[in-house]
């Protein structure tokens, strides 16, 4: 058996910032958008959390970034929550209300901004 330590290890080192910036930028284009897309860049965006030593030097844009991100998938993924389409997906495009879809028009502008002040930290042209 593995002994316990009191400090935790994520499973990778984070997915490179720039990296995440273009995965974002593709992501706000897509149309439709893809609920597969939405895992992935999720998936992506929290590796930040995982690897902690990335983690520990940016702890409040990470999480303020991740916070409005919340949004976001909430909306994405509102035909799963509400069981407005099959378990299987039946499609991996997402069909949203026009007024949920207002919603998620406003949340990817705030989101954006984000991902401008991460650029900016890291220098990356956008």
């Amino acid at each position: 058996m593995r002994p316990i330590h009191q400090e935790q290890q994520g499973i990778r080192r984070h997915t490179p910032v720039e990296d995440i910036i273009k995965e974002w930028d593709r992501l706000r284009n897509q149309i439709p958008l893809s609920r597969t897309s939405v895992r992935v860049f999720e998936g992506d965006l929290y590796s930040l959390f995982d690897d902690d030593s990335f983690y520990e030097d940016n702890r409040h844009l990470i999480n303020s970034t991740t916070y409005s991100w919340d949004s976001i998938r909430e909306l994405a993924l509102k035909e799963e929550i509400e069981e407005r389409i099959p378990k299987n997906w039946g499609s991996k495009y997402i069909k949203l209300t026009i007024d949920e879809e207002a919603r998620l028009k406003i949340a990817f502008v705030d989101f954006d901004k984000s991902m401008d002040t991460l650029a900016m930290r890291y220098g990356i042209e956008r």
